[in-house]
């Protein structure tokens, strides 16, 4: 749910709280004339922080609240996007593939091939097949703890900035 409110944390918590006692709020910096995008993004990125720390509220650009490794703005966001799955996005778009579906999948799978191919409907050796195509298309093993680590943080940072959509 996205809310426009006042900027005024009783505000925030108590609709939070009304919400239910898991619920969890990302708050944006206050919308500036049209800058309304930006700040759904910022929402977006702040909320994937609070549910990935297990608070209640986090607001954009507060200072210890997130990952190290996580970005801090949605340009970054969109660089990890573009430097990791950027190849993996024009391939399929450009040859009606599903790359990056399967590469989401395996890592949603904890690598499973068995599992992952199971979820997709398809033969263990498409799925080698598809996982080889990320491979010769961005340089990155995505069985490899340097590939996985690099995928799973792209994929993150496009779906809280919702780049990408799961």
């Amino acid at each position: 749910m996205i809310a426009v409110m006042p900027d005024r944390e009783d505000l925030i918590l108590n609709m939070v709280n009304s919400l239910g006692t898991e619920s969890k709020a990302g708050v944006s910096r206050p919308i500036i004339c049209a800058d309304f995008l930006e700040s759904v993004h910022q929402a977006r990125l702040s909320l994937a922080r609070a549910r990935e720390s297990q608070v209640q509220l986090i607001r954009y650009g507060a200072t210890g609240t997130s990952s190290a490794l996580a970005p801090k703005t949605l340009a970054e966001a969109r660089e990890l996007v573009h430097r990791y799955l950027g190849p993996l996005i024009t391939y399929d778009r450009n040859h009606d593939s599903s790359l990056l579906r399967t590469l989401a999948t395996f890592l949603a799978n904890d690598a499973s091939w068995k599992v992952t191919a199971g979820n997709l409907s398809i033969h263990r050796q498409t799925l080698v097949y598809r996982l080889r195509m990320s491979e010769q298309l961005t340089g990155l093993k995505p069985a490899s703890m340097s590939g996985t680590t690099a995928f799973w943080l792209a994929l993150q940072a496009g779906y809280a900035a919702g780049i990408l959509h799961n």
